[in-house]
């Protein structure tokens, strides 16, 4: 299931780039080579940025309230009258271990997982007349029909999605500029890429700025955020 996921995303990723390519090179086997380097790189690229920028806004945020953060735990262990620090020290080895290797487990069949979807999609790029063709062979006309209608809906969807997602990132991104919220844009562009999820999407992001912003009692800004969300 996780590799059919993938390879759905990937094919969504890479044909406009493929078909940006084949105008260039001719070669259809060069061309969707080139597309799938191409796709990796920008995935890598987001991935490291994204993924800087979000340690960097954490270790801001902690050392900037450091004080703000020790006073809130503090607080946290008189009222509960419990030791966190104890808690946290006394489980940390064996809460290491178990995450240690439940992440090793999940990056192996993560890794292996988007090794194979690559694959297809390589396959699927070159060969898609070919992959059509045996379709048409192999099931009856109406199924193919249905499987082509769906098609064509799924990617007005993705375009409706993409729009919706462009929508709430600019709203969200002058939103916080408005609001005077660090690192406003990064942040914006989150919510918009966390806006495609249902249900939960933008909330993962404005939940812990609300909650940090009443820990650090700046009520007026906890107001707009939640207007703004």
């Amino acid at each position: 299931m996780k590799v059919i996921i993938l390879i759905l995303i990937l094919i969504i990723l890479t044909t406009p780039i493929y078909d940006l390519i084949k105008k260039v090179i001719n070669k259809k086997e060069i061309a969707g080579a080139l597309t799938i380097l191409i796709t990796n790189i920008l995935i890598f690229c987001f991935i490291f940025y994204f993924g800087n920028s979000i340690i960097s806004l954490i270790q801001k945020i902690y050392i900037n309230n450091l004080e703000v953060i020790k006073d809130f735990i503090s607080n946290i262990n008189n009222i509960l009258n419990i030791d966190i620090g104890k808690i946290i020290q006394s489980n940390s080895h064996s809460l290491t271990s178990i995450t240690f290797k439940n992440s090793l487990a999940i990056t192996g069949q993560g890794i292996l997982s988007y090794m194979i979807a690559n694959i297809c999609v390589y396959f699927i790029l070159v060969d898609k007349k070919i992959f059509i063709n045996l379709l048409n062979i192999l099931l009856p006309y109406n199924i193919v029909e249905a499987i082509r209608i769906k098609k064509n809906n799924l990617r007005e969807v993705v375009k409706i999605e993409a729009k919706l997602v462009v929508i709430c990132m600019i709203i969200t991104i002058v939103g916080f500029k408005i609001l005077r919220v660090p690192n406003f844009i990064f942040l914006g562009v989150i919510c918009g890429i966390l806006d495609v999820l249902p249900y939960v999407g933008t909330i993962i992001v404005f939940i812990p700025i609300i909650i940090y912003n009443i820990i650090i009692k700046e009520y007026l800004l906890v107001i707009g955020l939640i207007a703004l969300y």
